[in-house]
């Protein structure tokens, strides 16, 4: 990798509003064009996402009066669930230390957080780890979702379920 490609914000030199034809071309890309153009030893543009999680915008607003890793874990379990195609996730507490490097300590005041601001509940624990219900901002905020569909109810009687 080039020495360019390292470069941070903050050494660049503030340049004149004519970007380059090559900036210019790629911020204009419509929808769905997959083009790519050179400025400098970059090719900036369009990329597609061919496997992976696809998660509605609103997944990406942060919370209002959350700190960082209260933001991260909620991002940790957006994509555990909602990218799943869920609204509830299964985790380990461990895995989830893991993943956002905190203590035991304090994922628990990070987890308390979220779920006294609304944006999960613990619905289960076994030896598999917790489950959780998920939920987003409109969710949260009790306004509907244009970005997402779910799935009809289905009661499931106490017989079926002991089954």
């Amino acid at each position: 990798m080039a020495d360019s490609a390292r470069q941070s914000a903050r050494t660049l030199a503030t340049e004149p509003l004519g970007l380059s034809a090559a900036l210019r071309a790629a911020e204009a890309l419509a929808d769905g064009e997959l083009l790519r153009f050179q400025h400098g030893e970059e090719w900036i543009g369009a990329a597609r996402v061919c496997r992976g999680v696809l998660l509605p915008a609103e997944a990406f607003e942060p919370l209002p009066g959350l700190g960082a890793c209260e933001q991260a874990c909620y991002l940790q379990l957006i994509r555990r669930s909602w990218g799943e195609g869920r609204n509830f996730c299964r985790l380990a507490r461990r895995e989830l230390e893991s993943l956002l490097g905190l203590s035991p300590r304090r994922l628990n005041a990070v987890l308390d957080r979220l779920a006294a601001r609304g944006a999960l509940s613990a619905l289960h624990r076994d030896n598999r780890g917790t489950l959780y219900r998920v939920r987003l901002r409109s969710e949260i905020e009790g306004r509907p979702s244009e970005e997402i569909e779910l799935g009809a109810r289905h009661l499931i009687e106490a017989t079926e379920h002991a089954a």
